[in-house]
Protein backbone atom coordinates (compact mmCIF):
# COMPACT_ATOMS: atom_id res chain seq x y z
CA UNK A 1 0.00 0.00 0.00
CA UNK A 2 1.10 3.54 -0.66
CA UNK A 3 -0.80 5.01 2.29
CA UNK A 4 0.16 3.34 5.57
CA UNK A 5 -1.39 3.92 8.97
CA UNK A 6 0.34 3.74 12.34
CA UNK A 7 -1.34 4.10 15.71
CA UNK A 8 -0.24 7.16 17.61
CA UNK A 9 0.54 5.30 20.83
CA UNK A 10 2.57 2.48 19.23
CA UNK A 11 6.05 1.76 20.54
CA UNK A 12 7.27 0.80 17.08
CA UNK A 13 9.13 3.56 15.28
CA UNK A 14 8.19 4.62 11.78
CA UNK A 15 9.93 2.42 9.21
CA UNK A 16 11.12 5.43 7.22
CA UNK A 17 11.70 9.12 7.72
CA UNK A 18 10.80 11.94 5.39
CA UNK A 19 9.15 15.32 5.48
CA UNK A 20 7.07 15.53 8.62
CA UNK A 21 3.86 17.55 8.90
CA UNK A 22 1.55 17.89 11.87
CA UNK A 23 -1.85 18.65 10.42
CA UNK A 24 -4.72 20.52 12.05
CA UNK A 25 -7.24 18.44 10.16
CA UNK A 26 -6.79 15.55 7.72
CA UNK A 27 -9.35 13.51 5.83
CA UNK A 28 -8.61 10.48 3.71
CA UNK A 29 -10.62 10.63 0.49
CA UNK A 30 -9.10 7.38 -0.78
CA UNK A 31 -5.75 5.57 -0.73
CA UNK A 32 -4.21 8.13 -3.07
CA UNK A 33 -5.67 11.45 -1.95
CA UNK A 34 -5.87 13.20 1.40
CA UNK A 35 -7.19 16.67 2.10
CA UNK A 36 -6.76 18.72 5.24
CA UNK A 37 -5.52 21.87 6.91
CA UNK A 38 -2.00 22.67 8.03
CA UNK A 39 -0.53 25.69 9.80
CA UNK A 40 1.74 28.23 8.16
CA UNK A 41 4.46 27.23 10.62
CA UNK A 42 4.38 23.64 9.35
CA UNK A 43 4.45 24.73 5.70
CA UNK A 44 7.39 27.06 6.28
CA UNK A 45 9.41 24.06 7.50
CA UNK A 46 9.16 22.49 4.05
CA UNK A 47 11.00 25.39 2.45
CA UNK A 48 13.87 26.07 4.86
CA UNK A 49 16.46 24.09 2.87
CA UNK A 50 18.47 26.13 0.40
CA UNK A 51 17.76 23.53 -2.29
CA UNK A 52 14.11 23.03 -1.30
CA UNK A 53 12.98 23.43 -4.92
CA UNK A 54 15.22 20.56 -5.97
CA UNK A 55 14.32 18.43 -2.96
CA UNK A 56 10.61 18.87 -3.68
CA UNK A 57 11.01 18.42 -7.44
CA UNK A 58 9.25 21.73 -8.06
CA UNK A 59 8.75 23.29 -11.49
CA UNK A 60 10.89 26.33 -10.70
CA UNK A 61 12.98 27.93 -7.99
CA UNK A 62 11.90 30.70 -5.68
CA UNK A 63 11.05 33.87 -7.64
CA UNK A 64 12.04 36.24 -4.86
CA UNK A 65 11.53 39.45 -6.81
CA UNK A 66 8.42 38.55 -8.82
CA UNK A 67 5.56 41.03 -8.68
CA UNK A 68 3.24 38.35 -7.28
CA UNK A 69 5.57 37.31 -4.47
CA UNK A 70 6.29 40.93 -3.60
CA UNK A 71 2.55 41.65 -3.41
CA UNK A 72 1.97 38.53 -1.30
CA UNK A 73 4.72 39.52 1.11
CA UNK A 74 3.17 42.97 1.43
CA UNK A 75 -0.22 41.38 2.14
CA UNK A 76 1.29 39.19 4.87
CA UNK A 77 3.00 42.16 6.50
CA UNK A 78 0.03 44.51 6.32
CA UNK A 79 -2.93 42.10 6.61
CA UNK A 80 -1.61 38.85 8.11
CA UNK A 81 -5.12 37.63 8.88
CA UNK A 82 -5.84 37.41 5.13
CA UNK A 83 -3.20 34.81 4.35
CA UNK A 84 -4.63 31.30 4.01
CA UNK A 85 -8.22 32.34 3.39
CA UNK A 86 -7.98 31.41 -0.28
CA UNK A 87 -5.77 29.00 -2.19
CA UNK A 88 -4.30 25.63 -1.36
CA UNK A 89 -1.00 23.75 -1.41
CA UNK A 90 -0.65 20.49 -3.36
CA UNK A 91 2.02 17.97 -2.37
CA UNK A 92 2.87 14.57 -3.73
CA UNK A 93 4.60 11.57 -2.17
CA UNK A 94 5.78 8.15 -3.23
CA UNK A 95 4.54 6.81 0.09
CA UNK A 96 2.92 8.33 3.14
CA UNK A 97 2.78 7.27 6.76
CA UNK A 98 -0.22 8.66 8.61
CA UNK A 99 -0.13 8.63 12.40
CA UNK A 100 -3.69 9.55 13.45
CA UNK A 101 -4.31 11.56 16.59
CA UNK A 102 -7.93 10.96 17.68
CA UNK A 103 -7.70 13.74 20.26
CA UNK A 104 -7.28 16.28 17.45
CA UNK A 105 -9.26 14.56 14.72
CA UNK A 106 -6.10 14.79 12.70
CA UNK A 107 -2.59 13.49 12.94
CA UNK A 108 0.97 13.58 11.69
CA UNK A 109 2.07 12.59 8.21
CA UNK A 110 5.50 11.57 7.03
CA UNK A 111 6.13 11.95 3.31
CA UNK A 112 8.68 9.81 1.47
CA UNK A 113 9.72 11.10 -1.93
CA UNK A 114 7.88 14.35 -1.36
CA UNK A 115 7.17 16.62 -4.29
CA UNK A 116 5.56 20.05 -4.50
CA UNK A 117 2.90 19.97 -7.19
CA UNK A 118 1.74 23.53 -6.55
CA UNK A 119 2.63 26.17 -3.98
CA UNK A 120 6.43 26.32 -3.76
CA UNK A 121 6.45 30.11 -4.04
CA UNK A 122 4.24 30.43 -0.97
CA UNK A 123 6.20 27.79 0.92
CA UNK A 124 9.54 29.51 0.22
CA UNK A 125 8.13 32.94 1.07
CA UNK A 126 6.89 31.61 4.39
CA UNK A 127 10.29 30.03 5.05
CA UNK A 128 11.92 33.38 4.27
CA UNK A 129 9.62 35.21 6.69
CA UNK A 130 9.92 32.56 9.43
CA UNK A 131 13.14 34.12 10.71
CA UNK A 132 11.48 37.46 11.40
CA UNK A 133 10.09 38.51 14.75
CA UNK A 134 6.63 39.14 13.30
CA UNK A 135 6.26 35.63 11.91
CA UNK A 136 4.15 34.59 14.90
CA UNK A 137 1.38 36.82 13.56
CA UNK A 138 0.77 34.25 10.84
CA UNK A 139 2.39 31.10 12.28
CA UNK A 140 -0.97 29.60 13.27
CA UNK A 141 -2.90 30.64 10.16
CA UNK A 142 -4.27 27.56 8.43
CA UNK A 143 -3.88 26.68 4.77
CA UNK A 144 -5.74 24.01 2.82
CA UNK A 145 -3.52 21.06 1.90
CA UNK A 146 -3.92 18.31 -0.70
CA UNK A 147 -1.63 15.29 -0.69
CA UNK A 148 -1.51 12.95 -3.69
CA UNK A 149 0.21 9.59 -3.30
CA UNK A 150 1.83 7.19 -5.72
CA UNK A 151 0.50 6.93 -9.25
CA UNK A 152 -2.08 9.66 -8.67
CA UNK A 153 0.68 12.27 -8.72
CA UNK A 154 1.36 12.14 -12.47
CA UNK A 155 -2.06 13.26 -13.76
CA UNK A 156 -2.35 15.87 -10.99
CA UNK A 157 1.11 17.17 -11.87
CA UNK A 158 0.14 17.45 -15.54
CA UNK A 159 -3.01 19.32 -14.57
CA UNK A 160 -1.07 21.86 -12.50
CA UNK A 161 1.58 22.21 -15.21
CA UNK A 162 -1.07 23.38 -17.67
CA UNK A 163 -3.37 25.19 -15.23
CA UNK A 164 -2.28 28.59 -16.54
CA UNK A 165 -3.83 27.74 -19.91
CA UNK A 166 -7.28 27.43 -18.40
CA UNK A 167 -7.26 30.10 -15.71
CA UNK A 168 -8.88 33.45 -16.52
CA UNK A 169 -6.71 35.86 -14.61
CA UNK A 170 -8.26 38.85 -12.88
CA UNK A 171 -7.70 42.33 -14.30
CA UNK A 172 -8.10 45.80 -12.86
CA UNK A 173 -11.47 46.09 -14.59
CA UNK A 174 -12.73 43.03 -12.75
CA UNK A 175 -12.36 44.87 -9.43
CA UNK A 176 -14.25 47.99 -10.51
CA UNK A 177 -17.47 46.32 -9.41
CA UNK A 178 -16.15 46.54 -5.82
CA UNK A 179 -15.24 50.25 -6.04
CA UNK A 180 -17.73 52.48 -4.13
CA UNK A 181 -17.86 55.39 -6.60
CA UNK A 182 -18.40 53.01 -9.51
CA UNK A 183 -21.18 51.23 -7.64
CA UNK A 184 -22.81 54.58 -6.91
CA UNK A 185 -22.70 55.53 -10.60
CA UNK A 186 -24.16 52.19 -11.62
CA UNK A 187 -27.01 52.81 -9.19
CA UNK A 188 -27.62 56.30 -10.58
CA UNK A 189 -27.93 54.95 -14.09
CA UNK A 190 -30.24 52.14 -12.96
CA UNK A 191 -32.68 54.65 -11.47
CA UNK A 192 -33.12 55.89 -15.06
CA UNK A 193 -33.27 52.32 -16.38
CA UNK A 194 -29.91 52.75 -18.10
CA UNK A 195 -27.19 50.15 -17.71
CA UNK A 196 -23.53 51.05 -17.12
CA UNK A 197 -21.74 47.85 -18.13
CA UNK A 198 -18.68 47.37 -15.95
CA UNK A 199 -18.17 43.59 -16.09
CA UNK A 200 -15.90 42.05 -18.68
CA UNK A 201 -17.32 39.32 -20.86
CA UNK A 202 -20.75 38.72 -22.30
CA UNK A 203 -23.70 39.41 -20.04
CA UNK A 204 -27.35 40.21 -20.35
CA UNK A 205 -29.50 42.70 -18.56
CA UNK A 206 -33.05 44.01 -18.58
CA UNK A 207 -32.11 47.37 -20.11
CA UNK A 208 -31.51 47.86 -23.83
CA UNK A 209 -30.10 51.38 -23.33
CA UNK A 210 -26.67 51.61 -21.79
CA UNK A 211 -23.00 52.51 -21.86
CA UNK A 212 -19.77 50.67 -21.12
CA UNK A 213 -17.19 51.61 -18.52
CA UNK A 214 -14.58 51.72 -21.30
CA UNK A 215 -16.49 54.43 -23.17
CA UNK A 216 -17.28 56.26 -19.94
CA UNK A 217 -13.61 56.33 -18.94
CA UNK A 218 -12.49 57.55 -22.37
CA UNK A 219 -15.15 60.25 -22.55
CA UNK A 220 -14.57 61.52 -19.02
CA UNK A 221 -10.83 61.75 -19.69
CA UNK A 222 -11.45 63.71 -22.91
CA UNK A 223 -13.81 66.13 -21.12
CA UNK A 224 -11.73 66.49 -17.98
CA UNK A 225 -10.75 70.11 -17.20
CA UNK A 226 -7.12 71.02 -17.78
CA UNK A 227 -4.55 71.80 -20.44
CA UNK A 228 -2.68 68.47 -20.49
CA UNK A 229 -4.04 65.73 -22.79
CA UNK A 230 -1.93 63.06 -21.04
CA UNK A 231 -4.74 61.34 -19.15
CA UNK A 232 -7.02 61.40 -22.21
CA UNK A 233 -4.27 59.81 -24.29
CA UNK A 234 -3.73 57.15 -21.62
CA UNK A 235 -7.44 56.32 -21.37
CA UNK A 236 -7.75 55.58 -25.08
CA UNK A 237 -5.78 52.31 -24.93
CA UNK A 238 -6.78 49.10 -23.11
CA UNK A 239 -3.44 49.02 -21.26
CA UNK A 240 -3.86 52.66 -20.25
CA UNK A 241 -7.35 52.09 -18.89
CA UNK A 242 -6.07 49.14 -16.87
CA UNK A 243 -3.47 51.44 -15.30
CA UNK A 244 -6.15 53.99 -14.41
CA UNK A 245 -8.58 51.40 -13.03
CA UNK A 246 -5.84 49.53 -11.18
CA UNK A 247 -5.36 52.31 -8.62
CA UNK A 248 -8.77 53.63 -7.47
CA UNK A 249 -7.07 55.79 -4.84
CA UNK A 250 -4.77 57.46 -7.38
CA UNK A 251 -5.18 60.96 -8.80
CA UNK A 252 -5.87 59.78 -12.39
CA UNK A 253 -8.74 57.55 -11.29
CA UNK A 254 -10.15 60.01 -8.73
CA UNK A 255 -10.07 62.83 -11.28
CA UNK A 256 -12.55 60.82 -13.38
CA UNK A 257 -14.57 58.89 -10.81
CA UNK A 258 -15.06 60.89 -7.63
CA UNK A 259 -17.99 61.89 -5.38
CA UNK A 260 -18.91 64.69 -7.79
CA UNK A 261 -19.12 62.43 -10.83
CA UNK A 262 -22.74 62.03 -11.93
CA UNK A 263 -24.58 59.86 -14.40
CA UNK A 264 -25.70 63.08 -16.07
CA UNK A 265 -22.10 64.16 -16.61
CA UNK A 266 -21.02 60.76 -17.88
CA UNK A 267 -23.88 60.78 -20.40
CA UNK A 268 -23.04 64.32 -21.54
CA UNK A 269 -19.40 63.41 -22.12
CA UNK A 270 -20.24 60.22 -24.01
CA UNK A 271 -22.90 61.79 -26.24
CA UNK A 272 -20.85 64.90 -27.00
CA UNK A 273 -17.88 62.75 -27.95
CA UNK A 274 -20.05 60.59 -30.21
CA UNK A 275 -21.52 63.68 -31.85
CA UNK A 276 -18.12 65.30 -32.43
CA UNK A 277 -16.60 62.12 -33.83
CA UNK A 278 -19.53 61.63 -36.21
CA UNK A 279 -19.10 65.17 -37.49
CA UNK A 280 -15.37 64.55 -38.01
CA UNK A 281 -16.09 61.25 -39.78
CA UNK A 282 -18.35 63.00 -42.30
CA UNK A 283 -15.80 65.77 -42.76
CA UNK A 284 -13.00 63.27 -43.33
CA UNK A 285 -15.13 61.33 -45.79
CA UNK A 286 -15.07 64.36 -48.05
CA UNK A 287 -11.32 63.91 -48.50
CA UNK A 288 -8.23 63.30 -46.33
CA UNK A 289 -5.59 64.67 -48.67
CA UNK A 290 -2.52 66.50 -47.43
CA UNK A 291 -2.70 66.80 -43.65
CA UNK A 292 -6.43 66.39 -43.29
CA UNK A 293 -6.01 62.67 -42.63
CA UNK A 294 -5.53 63.86 -39.05
CA UNK A 295 -9.33 63.87 -38.76
CA UNK A 296 -9.51 60.14 -39.44
CA UNK A 297 -6.30 59.12 -37.63
CA UNK A 298 -6.74 60.89 -34.27
CA UNK A 299 -10.32 62.16 -33.95
CA UNK A 300 -10.09 62.07 -30.15
CA UNK A 301 -7.22 64.57 -30.14
CA UNK A 302 -9.57 66.90 -31.96
CA UNK A 303 -12.40 66.10 -29.54
CA UNK A 304 -10.09 66.90 -26.61
CA UNK A 305 -9.10 70.25 -28.14
CA UNK A 306 -12.72 71.14 -28.97
CA UNK A 307 -13.74 70.33 -25.40
CA UNK A 308 -11.42 73.12 -24.15
CA UNK A 309 -14.12 75.54 -25.38
CA UNK A 310 -16.74 74.03 -23.06
CA UNK A 311 -17.49 74.82 -19.38
CA UNK A 312 -16.00 71.50 -18.26
CA UNK A 313 -16.17 72.40 -14.58
CA UNK A 314 -19.97 72.15 -14.93
CA UNK A 315 -19.97 68.80 -16.76
CA UNK A 316 -21.49 66.97 -13.80
CA UNK A 317 -23.89 69.69 -12.68
CA UNK A 318 -27.41 68.27 -13.23
CA UNK A 319 -29.01 71.74 -13.32
CA UNK A 320 -26.62 73.17 -15.93
CA UNK A 321 -28.09 73.71 -19.39
CA UNK A 322 -25.84 72.00 -21.91
CA UNK A 323 -28.25 72.13 -24.87
CA UNK A 324 -26.43 75.13 -26.47
CA UNK A 325 -23.13 73.21 -26.29
CA UNK A 326 -24.70 70.10 -27.76
CA UNK A 327 -25.98 72.19 -30.64
CA UNK A 328 -22.53 73.69 -31.20
CA UNK A 329 -20.56 70.44 -30.70
CA UNK A 330 -20.03 69.66 -34.39
CA UNK A 331 -18.96 73.22 -35.20
CA UNK A 332 -16.53 73.22 -32.27
CA UNK A 333 -14.99 69.97 -33.50
CA UNK A 334 -14.64 71.28 -37.06
CA UNK A 335 -12.98 74.46 -35.81
CA UNK A 336 -10.55 72.46 -33.66
CA UNK A 337 -9.84 70.20 -36.62
CA UNK A 338 -8.87 73.14 -38.85
CA UNK A 339 -6.53 74.51 -36.19
CA UNK A 340 -4.87 71.14 -35.56
CA UNK A 341 -4.48 70.42 -39.28
CA UNK A 342 -2.71 73.78 -39.54
CA UNK A 343 -0.56 72.82 -36.58
CA UNK A 344 0.28 69.49 -38.20
CA UNK A 345 1.23 71.26 -41.42
CA UNK A 346 3.58 73.52 -39.46
CA UNK A 347 5.05 70.50 -37.62
CA UNK A 348 5.49 68.26 -40.69
CA UNK A 349 5.23 70.45 -43.83
CA UNK A 350 6.13 67.62 -46.25
CA UNK A 351 5.51 64.55 -44.09
CA UNK A 352 3.55 61.73 -45.69
CA UNK A 353 0.74 60.08 -43.73
CA UNK A 354 2.07 58.36 -40.61
CA UNK A 355 -0.74 56.88 -38.53
CA UNK A 356 1.63 55.56 -35.88
CA UNK A 357 3.41 58.85 -35.28
CA UNK A 358 0.27 60.86 -34.65
CA UNK A 359 -0.81 58.39 -31.96
CA UNK A 360 2.11 59.42 -29.73
CA UNK A 361 1.46 61.74 -26.80
CA UNK A 362 4.53 63.85 -27.56
CA UNK A 363 3.17 64.49 -31.06
CA UNK A 364 -0.23 65.39 -29.62
CA UNK A 365 1.41 67.98 -27.39
CA UNK A 366 3.48 69.35 -30.27
CA UNK A 367 0.47 69.63 -32.58
CA UNK A 368 -1.50 71.44 -29.89
CA UNK A 369 1.38 73.84 -29.35
CA UNK A 370 1.72 74.50 -33.10
CA UNK A 371 -2.05 74.94 -33.49
CA UNK A 372 -2.21 77.49 -30.69
CA UNK A 373 0.83 79.35 -31.97
CA UNK A 374 -0.75 79.53 -35.41
CA UNK A 375 -3.99 80.71 -33.84
CA UNK A 376 -2.26 83.52 -31.97
CA UNK A 377 -0.39 84.55 -35.11
CA UNK A 378 -3.64 84.68 -37.07
CA UNK A 379 -5.31 86.77 -34.37
CA UNK A 380 -2.33 89.13 -34.35
CA UNK A 381 -2.42 89.44 -38.15
CA UNK A 382 -6.15 90.13 -38.05
CA UNK A 383 -5.57 92.81 -35.48
CA UNK A 384 -2.84 94.45 -37.58
CA UNK A 385 -5.10 94.42 -40.62
CA UNK A 386 -7.88 96.06 -38.68
CA UNK A 387 -5.50 98.82 -37.56
CA UNK A 388 -4.28 99.48 -41.11
CA UNK A 389 -7.86 99.62 -42.40
CA UNK A 390 -9.08 101.97 -39.70
CA UNK A 391 -10.10 105.47 -40.87
CA UNK A 392 -7.73 108.34 -40.02
CA UNK A 393 -9.27 110.98 -37.87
Amino acid sequence: MRLLLQLRDTNHPAFYTGHLLETVYLHRLDDEHLIGMVTVEQLAGLGTAVDAAQQLDARRGYLADSAENTALEQLIREHPEEFGRIGSIALGAEELLWIPDPSRGSGTVQLMGATCLDGLQRIKLLAHLSGEAGFQRIAHNQVELHIHIGASRAPIQRAYDHEHLYRNGATAQDLLIREPEMLRLIGEFLTEEVHLAVLRGSHRGPYADGYTVEEATEALALFRPGDDPGLAHLALSPAGRELIWGSPASEPYRSLFHPGTTAVGVRRAILLRRQMREGLRKLAAAGVRAHRHLLADVPDLIVWEAARRLPLAELHAPAADWHPFEAAATALAEDAAERLVAGYRAYRPKKVRDRKEVQELAVWQRLLSEARSAGRAAEHAAGQGAERGAPIE
